[in-house]
């Protein structure tokens, strides 16, 4: 989307093309909490992503359950996440509102996005930049590929 600050990379051919290609042996890696909130998961959710972890491995993938260290902590880059996601979570329900003709208040959506979107509108415009600035000028090897479970190369 224009603006985003992280863009997929293109796909290298036609999605139908690559219905039935066999994959490899990937190496997949299951998060079962919230790292960056520290919100508590619903059991539902945690076994559901375990139970897709086991169907994975049953196809021969490899499946961990980790996360990147950076991402944790006052010093990690969960921060940085945190402070964009939910300033632009913020955001988003101001853009509803002027949609709508009317603001979005509690009653109109859960209230978890309603609790995220408070915490987003009590970031200044700076801190919003310095986390901005921070996600765009760490390196990246960790989310995009050379993490692998425990390390970051």
């Amino acid at each position: 989307m224009p603006g985003d600050i992280f863009v997929a990379p293109a796909p290298h051919g036609p999605f139908c093309e690559e219905v039935g290609r066999d994959p490899g042996r990937l190496h997949v890696v299951l998060l079962l909490k919230d790292i960056l909130l520290d919100n508590p998961v619903h059991h539902e959710c945690v076994e559901a992503v375990e139970h897709t972890g086991q169907v994975l491995e049953s196809l021969g993938h490899h499946v961990d359950v980790a996360h990147p260290p950076q991402l944790e902590g006052a010093t990690g880059l969960g921060q940085a996440l945190r402070i964009v996601s939910t300033s632009n979570l913020a955001a988003s329900l101001d853009r509803w509102s002027e949609a709508i003709g009317r603001p979005v208040t509690l009653e109109d959506v859960e209230q978890d996005t309603w609790e995220r979107a408070e915490v987003g509108r009590g970031f200044s415009a700076v801190e919003l930049q310095q986390a901005v600035a921070r996600l765009l000028n760490e390196r990246f090897d960790c989310l995009s590929g050379g993490w692998t479970a425990g390390t970051c190369r």
